[in-house]
């Protein structure tokens, strides 16, 4: 009798062993349950395996367009080879119907980073991870030439903060440029619950010259998240970067007291932004290695 089964469905019971297999690696920052969801525009198939008695002992997802495979088991069903035959279910998908190269991402030094890394090709990039305890932490003055706002932009400032978005397309982020457009950005907070806070700066004409945004996640209460900051080279070497999270961290503490965290992700190679978040208290807490795997049908 084998010793478990493995079928595509939804696993609307996989909540916990989701949480479960995020807390080995991703503490002190709370699990995200929006790994077992897709975002706005994606599909997402899934695999779970579950024991004799029904229990979910594991899951594989591969998320569609962009290749991203996602393989957990629990703890004590490991080196069962469980892990690998589940990711059989994905490549098989994969090559049938889905891209040419699939990747997944693993915190250095996991058992998830080992599995990938005697499966996968070759790693893709790498992100540095890092978290800023806001707790008892002073807020420190906003600066007040700085235009802000809660949400979607607001029509009088769409134009010119799209063009000044378009800039994240050459933005080292670790395993690939940021190359979706501020509505479908938009699209995918709201489709997420997410509610996002943006900080941008303005030369003499109104041209938004940089811009730091922040997420505060529904599925992750007390935690924000650090999203794009980014200033147009024109005005780069100023100290802009800085002004502009220095400013956000006030209207964080400020504002949204029940905040306690904020985290961050950042290319490996963006030594400036590195830098600037070390100069602001961030701590680098994990490094996540993105491994990619080229698919080659045998027929």
């Amino acid at each position: 009798m084998p010793l478990w089964k493995i079928i595509e469905e939804a696993g609307n019971d996989l909540a916990e062993l989701c949480r479960t297999a995020d807390a080995e690696v991703y503490e002190p920052r709370p699990p995200d349950a929006r790994t077992l969801r897709p975002q706005h525009g994606e599909t997402q198939r899934r695999w779970v395996a579950r024991a004799g008695d029904g229990t979910p002992i594991g899951y594989a997802t591969l998320t569609l367009p962009s290749g991203k495979v996602r393989v957990v088991v629990r703890a004590d069903w490991r080196r069962r080879g469980l892990g690998s035959e589940l990711l059989q279910w994905v490549r098989a998908t994969a090559l049938a119907d889905g891209p040419a190269t699939v990747y997944g991402w693993a915190a250095e030094h996991s058992a998830g980073h080992g599995f990938l890394a005697a499966r996968f090709d070759q790693p893709r990039g790498s992100e540095e991870w890092s978290l800023l305890d806001l707790r008892g932490r002073q807020p420190g003055l906003i600066d007040d030439s700085l235009a802000g706002w809660s949400g979607p932009c607001p029509h009088a400032l769409r134009e010119s903060f799209s063009q000044a978005h378009r800039m994240l397309e050459v933005a080292p982020r670790g395993s690939a440029s940021v190359t979706a457009s501020l509505g479908v950005i938009e699209e995918r907070a709201a489709f997420a619950g997410e509610r996002w806070l943006t900080l941008c700066a303005r030369d003499h004409a109104g041209v938004i010259t940089g811009f730091t945004q922040v997420t505060l996640p529904s599925s992750a209460p007390g935690v924000a998240e650090q999203e794009f900051t980014g200033v147009l080279p024109a005005a780069r070497g100023r100290g802009l970067g800085r002004r502009l999270k220095t400013s956000m961290l006030a209207v964080l503490i400020r504002e949204h007291p029940d905040v306690r965290f904020l985290v961050t992700q950042n290319a490996t190679g963006n030594a400036p932004m590195l830098a600037i978040n070390q100069r602001l208290g961030f701590r680098l807490y994990q490094r996540q290695v993105a491994w990619e795997s080229r698919l080659i049908n045998p027929g």
